[in-house]
């Protein structure tokens, strides 16, 4: 086999697949059609270098399990797919899915295969490791077929295959620079991507709160925290101090505590604020960090009138708690997902996995984490409706 490394058509196909896991709602404008057919009639003649036209284009892809199940590989892979036929302003018709084609039966992916050869397919991805064997005869029975098989996270086209099919090869090598390019946009982009307005500006605070108080004394002592806004029974609840449930989520114990939270913050943050847009953001950050701050008092300081309570967490989970929202009304509107890369399996993971460190840990305000949870999903729910 040899790697078609460039070759735009591969390099563009694995691009738009890649990007389908980190920006899927995003169209990358180096696969589009505009251009292409003007640049490459003026290098090729004839039916064989004279380029494909784009209604004669059908895609065959191979998938493992069913895409609108949401999440996963499959799903993920079918990101891809649609990138690619947005980019290339294909029709439905020209997209030839074969779902639940068990990768471990040869027999099954052939047929699978053949399929799509015998549906007009001249583009065929096959989408596992387990369907590589078949793959490779079935590229090698029909030549004049281009077949993309995923492995190791490159696309591979097999080498008895037509390098000039329809005069692709030519009709996109122009653009291998501009792929290339592209390539060092999104890397320099997607930083810019995670910094969105509110969600940065909350990010900031908490670090200059915390730098001003590690000026003033040490954050990691509770009477100097509880001195500064942090959460106690007695000023909350005997002196009506109800100002700190809003002061103690701009506080932490300590630059650990800090950037433990700042770090989920920026990467799940600036997600929820894509969807939900910069109002809806602040009132989920906030409301729900007030929840999680009030369900504290009730659970935890109730229990311990001696704990000091403070952080971000309980706002970070009402933002975890928004994506989760997000995601399942996605799925029962069977609309495309609008949170990248998360579906609801890794969102579930997510929410699980943050629950089961406070729980297995000490010194964690595990009622602040669920309120704020419950608290972002239903500020999240009522803003859909009402903002």
């Amino acid at each position: 086999m040899k790697w078609k490394g460039r070759r735009l058509l591969a390099m563009a196909l694995t691009g738009i697949l890649l990007a389908g896991c980190g920006a899927a709602g995003q169209v990358d404008d180096y696969a589009t059609n505009e251009g292409s057919t003007q640049e490459a009639s003026t290098k090729t003649t004839g039916t064989e270098s004279g380029g494909i036209s784009k209604d004669k284009i059908k895609v065959g892809v191979l998938h493992l399990s069913d895409p609108a199940e949401g999440s996963g590989y499959t799903y993920t892979h079918d990101l891809g797919i649609q990138a690619m036929q947005q980019n290339l302003g294909l029709s439905d018709e020209q997209i030839d899915r074969k779902i639940n084609v068990d990768d471990s039966d040869k027999e099954a992916t052939e047929k699978a295969i053949q399929e799509c050869v015998d549906d007009g397919c001249n583009i065929i991805f096959t989408t596992s490791w387990g369907y590589m064997d078949a793959t490779e005869e079935m590229a090698e029975k029909y030549p004049d077929i281009w077949f993309f098989d995923i492995k190791a996270g490159q696309l591979y086209i097999y080498e008895y295959q037509k390098s000039q099919y329809c005069g692709l090869e030519s009709s996109l090598e122009p653009f291998s620079q501009k792929f290339l390019q592209q390539k060092v946009t999104e890397e320099r982009t997607e930083l810019q991507r995670m910094l969105t307005p509110v969600n940065t500006i909350l990010v900031f605070v908490n670090v200059v709160v915390f730098m001003i108080l590690s000026f003033l004394g040490s954050t990691t002592d509770a009477e100097f925290m509880a001195a500064h806004g942090a959460m106690d029974w007695m000023d909350v609840v005997e002196k009506h101090q109800y100002y700190r449930l809003f002061t103690s989520m701009f506080l932490h114990f300590g630059a650990d505590h800090l950037l433990q939270n700042m770090l989920i913050l920026l990467v799940i943050g600036c997600r929820l604020e894509r969807i939900t847009g910069k109002l809806s953001y602040l009132l989920i950050y906030i409301g729900a960090g007030l929840i999680g701050a009030g369900t504290s008092i009730i659970f935890t300081l109730g229990n311990n009138p001696n704990t000091v309570s403070a952080g971000a967490s309980g706002a970070i989970f009402g933002v975890m708690g928004g994506l989760l929202y997000c995601i399942i009304s996605d799925i029962i509107q069977k609309k495309r997902h609008r949170v990248e890369e998360i579906g609801l399996t890794g969102m579930i993971f997510m929410v699980a996995s943050a629950l089961s460190y406070g729980f297995f840990s000490t010194g964690i305000d595990n009622a602040a984490h669920i309120g704020g949870l419950v608290g972002g999903f239903l500020i999240t729910m009522i803003s859909r409706f009402v903002i």
